[in-house]
């Protein structure tokens, strides 16, 4: 029963790596959007100004 023990262990182990590394992509992938509005919203804005 020990060598099954370890192999369940293993594969919990591998998930919760692979949720974390999920995990971690989702958030840099929305900072990254994040970033990408905001450059778009100061464009924006000094668009406004220039017209003005």
């Amino acid at each position: 029963m020990n060598i099954f023990d370890a192999m369940i262990n293993l594969v919990f182990l591998i998930l919760i790596i692979f949720l974390l590394s999920r995990v971690a992509h989702f958030m840099k992938y929305t900072k990254n959007k994040l970033d990408e509005i905001d450059e778009k919203v100061n464009e924006i804005k000094d668009s406004m100004s220039k017209k003005n």
